[in-house]
């Protein structure tokens, strides 16, 4: 794990730069990926790093700027997303059930339906998977092959992904993340919260895993918060 090698060969680099994640083992073609788990540790260190660091960046800026609209919350939370995501969308490549819910986003744009068969035996998804996917989710009725995936993201991604692609979609996750900040913020107003005590949990909340990471991601769980939350 510390020479950065492949996990199944042990000889391939897992990086081909300073930031940029192999999509595939250079010899082995084992496609690097997420996998249930696999970050936990990362991930509980990562954000006690992330709360002390993003809490100390809290209290100083309201201390030196003690009179600022909080509810620029979703601009500052926007712009914090956006510089975030080339970097993260180099390291990680599209896993898990992201490119399903890519794979109905392309079918409704480009076939204008839900028939994900000739989708999944195709190769348009080569544009954001690397490898051919393992299966297909889905249910089979006749020859037709159905998503079993809630359709409300595929909808939303529809216009994103016809602009930019995968990074069209991430872009409107950033969106949806910043919208989900200043939300709580509104939330935490209306309870009565201290503006200053308001300020600090959003941004420790929102700033860091794991709405941070679904901002780099293509699942619906932000878009339900959001909902959740506004509701």
């Amino acid at each position: 794990a510390l020479r950065l090698r492949c996990p199944v060969c042990r000889t391939g680099r897992i990086f081909g730069g300073p930031v940029t994640m192999n999509k595939q083992c250079p010899e082995c073609r084992y496609v690097f990926e997420r996998e249930p788990g696999y970050f936990l540790g990362a991930i509980a260190i990562g954000y006690f790093i992330g709360v002390g660091i993003v809490s100390a960046l809290a209290v100083g800026v309201r201390t030196i700027v003690p009179d600022l609209d909080w509810e620029w919350c979703f601009g500052v939370a926007l712009v914090v997303y956006l510089v975030l995501l080339p970097y993260h969308r180099a390291v990680m490549p599209t896993a898990s059930d992201e490119p399903h819910y890519l794979l109905i986003t392309q079918s409704l744009l480009y076939d204008r339906d839900l028939d994900l068969r000739n989708d999944y035996e195709g190769d348009r998804y080569s544009a954001f998977y690397p490898a051919r996917l393992p299966d297909m989710h889905g249910v089979e009725v006749g020859r037709a092959v159905y998503p079993i995936r809630d359709l409300a993201l595929p909808l939303l991604s529809v216009l994103p992904f016809a602009l930019g692609g995968r990074l069209g979609v991430l872009a409107l996750m950033c969106l949806v993340g910043a919208a989900l900040a200043f939300q709580l913020y509104l939330l935490l107003r209306d309870l009565r919260f201290a503006p200053r005590v308001a300020f600090l949990a959003v941004a420790t909340t929102t700033l860091t895993h794991p709405i941070l990471t679904y901002t780099t991601q293509v699942y619906p769980d932000l878009i339900a918060a959001l909902v959740l939350v506004t509701a």
